[in-house]
């Protein structure tokens, strides 16, 4: 077997070739020792406006290692990244909000959560809070 043949069969059963393949099932343990992890929960709000600015800040949150998924009607994340739909239900279970169920999570590497707000989503306030939190030199429990 050619040796080009054995390299990519090894990468692809690694699971390092996910992205070629489609979004890979995660959950936040996976994520949270590498990214911070960014919730949005647009209810039944228009999650458009919310895709352009994080789009538009796209840049500036891969700088401050996020990691975002807008958990409406479908999944819209900022990666290669997708959770099953059982999972999602405990996502929204745990972090969901009950105020016409629009919201955000803001969760730190080390797993505990940032930043919890109800209700319209203000990025502005996310951005304080991750530039409070250190930058990708500091280690994990050094997230404020």
């Amino acid at each position: 077997m050619p040796k080009y043949v054995v390299a990519f069969l090894a990468l692809l059963l690694s699971g390092q070739a996910a992205w070629a393949f489609g979004p890979s099932n995660v959950t936040l343990d996976e994520l949270q020792p590498h990214y911070r992890v960014l919730l949005i929960f647009p209810g039944n709000r228009d999650p458009r406006p919310i895709v352009h600015s994080l789009e538009q800040a796209r840049s500036a949150m891969r700088a401050r290692e996020v990691v975002w998924f807008i958990l409406g009607s479908s999944l819209i994340a900022n990666g290669p990244y997708s959770f099953n739909n059982r999972y999602r239900d405990e996502l929204f279970q745990r972090y969901g909000s009950p105020h016409d169920g629009a919201g955000l999570v803001l969760i730190g590497r080390n797993g505990a959560i940032k930043l919890r707000e109800r209700g319209s989503v203000n990025l502005k306030q996310v951005y304080q809070i991750l530039d409070g939190m250190g930058t990708s030199t500091l280690p994990a429990e050094a997230d404020r």
